[in-house]
């Protein structure tokens, strides 16, 4: 990630607005990634009525708030562009510098990328991808 994505997502997070809405967001959908249940697997949206529900604030308001979390890369739109989850991996990737000697392997965050990066959505289907592991 270069350091003005970095930048992006700071100033979307310094808005009051696109804050409560991102709290929320979090609150509802969690890291965003696919769950598991039984043989099913669903990923998670919450609207833009149910954020104005909880943070009182006007659907229009938490519907631009949400295209300019969307836009830093910190949630994920649903087709209907007033849905959104979280972007665990575009955070996690924020998290880490571009620099190798800055990542920690093992830590938390390279987990959590590594996990996100076993579920890949393509047209409405989630495919869980096997990676080789080194020896």
């Amino acid at each position: 990630m270069v350091e003005s994505d970095r930048a992006a997502i700071v100033r979307a997070l310094a808005d009051e607005d696109a804050l409560r809405v991102f709290a929320q967001v979090v609150a509802v959908t969690g890291t965003g990634l696919p769950e598991r249940s039984g043989s099913a697997i669903s990923i998670g949206y919450v609207t833009a009525y149910g954020v104005s529900r909880q943070t009182g604030l006007p659907v229009s308001v938490v519907v631009g708030a949400g295209r300019r979390l969307t836009e830093a890369g910190l949630t994920i739109a649903g087709a209907d562009g007033a849905s959104w989850r979280t972007d665990f991996e575009s955070l996690c990737r924020a998290a880490i510098s571009s620099e190798p000697r800055d990542r920690v392997p093992g830590s938390r965050v390279a987990v959590a990328i590594e996990a996100s990066e076993l579920f890949s959505v393509e047209q409405g289907a989630v495919y869980e991808e096997r990676r080789a592991r080194p020896a």
